[in-house]
């Protein structure tokens, strides 16, 4: 907090009055349970939950801002294992409800088949394949506004989206 009058600044020069408070709360709730019916398989799958909540309230020199963030997350997710011999195969998905961004599905593969048994010089040689989907929303702060470093602004941004991705592996 500065109170100092009678500076004769203006924003955006630095040396001028502020006064900013930043409150942030992030809780979360999981569960994961895995079930192997037989030595070739087994599932994983499970549920979290997330509370994201914050506060800003901030006052640089006249330049106001208070909001308040607040998003709740749900996400389902499973995973089958499968392996026979020198063979593995993963079957996978991930359901995403994000209270700002919406639903999302995300699905997962993955095989590999070991091509050598463990004799000679290229012993254990795996093919391998892979391909995957990510999701990730913005930071609390970058959506609804926060105050960084040396009290300065990061303005609310309801445009951002999340990122997402794409990945394949060979």
């Amino acid at each position: 907090n500065d109170s100092v009058a009678g500076r004769g600044c203006s924003f955006p020069i630095f040396d001028c009055g502020f006064n900013d408070k930043f409150n942030m709360n992030r809780a979360a709730f999981e569960y994961r349970g895995e079930f192997t019916p037989a030595a070739w398989g087994r599932a994983v799958y499970g549920y979290r939950f997330e509370d994201e909540n914050g506060f800003v309230n901030q006052d640089f020199s006249g330049f106001i801002i208070n909001s308040h963030g607040l998003r709740r997350n749900h996400e389902l997710f499973g995973e089958g294992i499968f392996t026979k011999g020198r063979a593995s195969l993963i079957l996978g998905g991930r359901f995403v409800h994000n209270e700002s961004f919406g639903d999302k599905g995300l699905p997962r593969v993955a095989a590999s088949y070991r091509v050598l048994d463990d004799i000679g010089p290229l012993s254990g040689t795996t093919l391998r394949f892979a391909y995957g989907q990510g999701f990730k929303e913005p930071r609390l702060e970058e959506s609804f506004g926060a105050v960084g470093a040396f009290g300065l602004v990061t303005l609310p941004n309801a445009n951002l989206k999340p990122e997402e991705n794409r990945s394949i592996e060979t």
